[in-house]
């Protein structure tokens, strides 16, 4: 309670916690006024945020339900990419990580992240398929 605008309301007062509805009603204009702006004026943008206000942003871009984004797997340091339409629906996501990384999450399926296009580093032959790190990429 460092914020001079909130030293006049009791602290009982003040909320403890936000709930994923108050997270998402944030989170959606957001995206709406200041990223999706950028993405249309083909800007890249990294966006870098609290689990509780990227599991909002993807329950909004990805239209996951209220259950299924309680299970929803936000990964520590671990970089996402989503890529989007030209009217910026949802089209496609992947995990970004070096090759020793991917090598363990395949071996080990649970150390998936939301089942995020895993499948497309390892080919069938066992040969390591990791997108190069300069592609463009539509984020």
């Amino acid at each position: 309670m460092h914020e001079t605008k909130y030293q006049n309301i009791p602290r009982d007062a003040l909320p403890k916690n936000e709930s994923m509805k108050d997270c998402v009603d944030r989170i959606v204009p957001f995206w709406y006024n200041t990223i999706a702006r950028q993405i249309l004026n083909n800007k890249k943008v990294i966006i870098v945020a609290h689990k509780n206000s990227l599991r909002a942003m993807f329950s909004h871009l990805m239209k996951i339900s209220d259950e299924q984004i309680k299970q929803f797997k936000v990964p520590n340091a671990l970089p996402l990419v989503y890529e989007f339409d030209e009217n910026l629906n949802h089209i496609n996501n992947y995990a970004l990580m070096d090759k020793d990384s991917h090598k363990i999450r395949c071996k080990n399926r649970d150390m998936s992240y939301n089942n995020i296009m895993m499948d497309n580093y390892e080919s069938a032959d066992g040969t390591d398929s990791t997108r190069d790190t300069n592609e463009k990429f539509k984020i």
